[in-house]
């Protein structure tokens, strides 16, 4: 998702994913990890590196991988934790070598709000991470909360501000973690021209609070 360009969310009745794919960047996905573990909140989503069980994420619009790659990047080099088994679902089927080099548990090119997922999901995931296209974003959250206890989204700061997305949002407050810095999901390493923030739902989540996250630098 990039503020540069937002197709529309549907054409002729199916999803219009020919210019849906913006990867998100290692930054972001540091930044929101970083934060859990310094609240604490890891040990319910990870298990230790070194014991006999896993826990189990979801990306529900995998791409290329790169949230993917950049969880799993940041847990093995900042954390005791295992990675995690990986669920890897993306409408888009010339990213399937991408995904498959990353070995996710299961990997799935169909629609993610057409699949109904909760029957084929065992163990049930503990946490969905991703970045919904931004039309779709509370489809996809709404989606995920029957699938998992805890999610994280990435999206613009303004989604929080829809008058469409009013009762949504006092139903299920989120919790919001502003980016401090704004991602660059371009090749050119190009910041985006809006602000960014993790929305947080479940267990790991303070309904209704908000805070900036502090600048994150590529290692």
């Amino acid at each position: 998702m990039s503020s540069t360009r937002d197709p529309k969310a549907r054409r002729g009745g199916k999803r219009d994913t020919t210019k849906d794919f913006f990867r998100t960047p290692y930054a972001p996905v540091a930044s929101l990890l970083n934060r859990l573990a310094r609240r604490d909140e890891l040990s319910k989503l990870l298990a230790e590196r070194h014991g006999i069980s896993h826990e189990y994420w979801l990306e529900p619009g995998a791409g290329d991988g790169g949230i993917i790659k950049a969880a799993n990047r940041w847990i093995v080099s900042c954390t005791s934790f295992a990675t995690p088994l990986w669920t890897a679902v993306e409408i888009q089927p010339r990213f399937r070598p991408a995904l498959t080099k990353l070995q996710p548990n299961v990997l799935i090119i169909d629609d993610f709000l057409n699949l109904k997922l909760s029957m084929a999901l065992t163990p049930t995931p503990s946490f969905v991470i991703g970045n919904p296209p931004y039309s779709l974003a509370q489809e996809f959250v709404q989606q995920s909360f029957d699938l998992a206890p805890n999610i994280a989204m990435l999206l613009r700061l303004n989604w929080a501000g829809s008058q469409k997305r009013y009762e949504f949002m006092r139903e299920y407050p989120p919790e919001i973690w502003v980016l401090s810095q704004r991602p660059s999901f371009e090749a050119t390493k190009k910041r985006d021209s809006v602000e960014y923030a993790w929305f947080l739902w479940g267990d790991i989540a303070r309904a209704g609070h908000f805070e900036v996250l502090p600048p994150w630098s590529e290692p």
